[in-house]
């Protein structure tokens, strides 16, 4: 038989994202960040995971807006608004 252990005050694990420390929510209006990165598979999924959770954000009632795009070095995130 399986032993099961209930416990208490146990912090959740940080997420496994590698984008997931990208501080672009502190970003103010007119400033950016630059994520450098040569693999293109690299790119397209920061790419990606960076945008969802800015729309998600969006959708949460957040007033803030960002561009994402791809530079000669990785892609940067621009807050717009």
């Amino acid at each position: 038989m399986t032993k099961f252990t209930i416990h208490s005050d146990v912090p959740l694990p940080r997420p496994r994202s590698k984008w997931g420390d990208v501080p672009w929510r502190d970003l103010n209006i007119g400033q950016s960040i630059s994520v450098d990165e040569t693999d293109s598979e690299q790119i397209r999924r920061g790419m990606n995971a960076m945008h969802s959770a800015m729309v998600r954000d969006k959708k949460k009632g957040s007033k803030m807006e960002f561009k994402v795009l791809q530079t000669d070095d990785g892609f940067g995130i621009w807050r717009t608004r």
